[in-house]
């Protein structure tokens, strides 16, 4: 069973993992967006917790994540996974721009440094345990992409 956090980002993403035909169940989630119980190794129960953020949910609040919600993700789950959606591209100077339009990317707001962004996703996987997936698509009215749904699905069916 999924566990999917009643928050309003993460509600809408209910109904897709419905329409995908996994079993799904409105929660209160404190620290992510979907969560599940899988078979670790010996078949030990191990718990998985989901963080779905967009590329301008993550480069505008990038403090409150690093800073809070990924500590209490640390001490909540056996696995932790970081799924980023938006297709992105840098610049010369190496601003962050994302995709607007079909041709047009405008740079983001808050702090988007390409390399710094790289780099904390490094740190992330690097250190902080977590397995981050970059879902390179791009949902033009606010939607989660049928990729993300997808890579959720995958996740959820594997373990």
């Amino acid at each position: 069973m999924l566990f999917v956090d009643r928050a309003i980002g993460s509600a809408s993403f209910q109904p897709l993992l419905e329409k995908a035909k996994l079993p799904c169940e409105p929660a209160h989630l404190e620290w992510a967006d979907v969560e599940f119980y899988g078979r670790g190794e010996k078949g030990k129960t191990v718990s998985v917790g989901i963080e779905l953020k967009r590329l301008s949910e993550l480069t505008g609040d990038w403090d409150r994540f690093a800073g809070e919600q990924l500590p209490k993700m640390l001490d909540h789950y056996d696995y932790r996974y970081l799924v980023v959606e938006g297709e992105w591209t840098q610049n010369r100077r190496g601003t962050l721009l994302k995709r607007v339009g079909k041709r047009q990317f405008r740079p983001l707001p808050g702090q988007s440094d390409a390399s710094a962004l790289r780099k904390k996703l490094i740190t992330l996987e690097m250190c902080g345990g977590f397995h981050v997936a970059m879902i390179n698509h791009w949902a033009q009215h606010g939607s989660w992409t049928p990729e993300t749904v997808r890579f959720v699905a995958n996740l959820y069916r594997w373990w």
